[in-house]
């Protein structure tokens, strides 16, 4: 959360920047139009100005798509708690409930192909919250969220 206020921060100050710096040009175009400076004088302001423009036109972007990563990270296991608490008691896994909770179901190949007790793999990848590894029980599958 520090390092997402931190990048607000840094963003605000961008922008910030990037409507004094309109203003800026405008006024030194005004000021090359009316006579107040001359041509060399505006081409130097100008050129830096310029210069510094596109340098903010492309960070900018980057800190919104950063600080949007960090929200997401942030919301989504809590999007995740709120829905498990809002369905503690569950009586019959229906479709809908299978979209609110679980992305995709990934079984694997037996450890031993020929053996009817062989361990195999099962990968839950639920929504919002990423990779959870459950303990595995002695003697039984392997059973693995994602």
């Amino acid at each position: 959360r520090k390092e997402m206020r931190g990048l607000e921060r840094e963003l605000t100050a961008l922008k910030k920047r990037s409507k004094e710096l309109d203003s800026i040009f405008k006024r030194l175009y005004e000021d090359s139009v009316l006579g107040r400076i001359t041509a060399e004088q505006f081409q130097t302001l100008s050129g830096s100005y310029t210069q510094e423009m596109e340098t903010l036109n492309k960070t900018i972007p980057e800190k919104e798509t950063a600080i949007q990563r960090l929200r997401e990270q942030v919301s989504a296991p809590g999007h995740f708690i709120s829905l498990a608490k809002r369905y503690t008691d569950i009586q019959e896994l229906t479709p809908e409930l299978l979209r609110l909770f679980i992305r995709k179901i990934v079984v694997h190949e037996k450890d031993v192909k020929w053996s009817k007790h062989a361990q195999q793999t099962v990968e839950i990848h639920y929504n919002d919250i990423g990779c959870v590894e459950l303990p595995r029980p002695e003697g039984q599958s392997t059973t693995k969220g994602a």
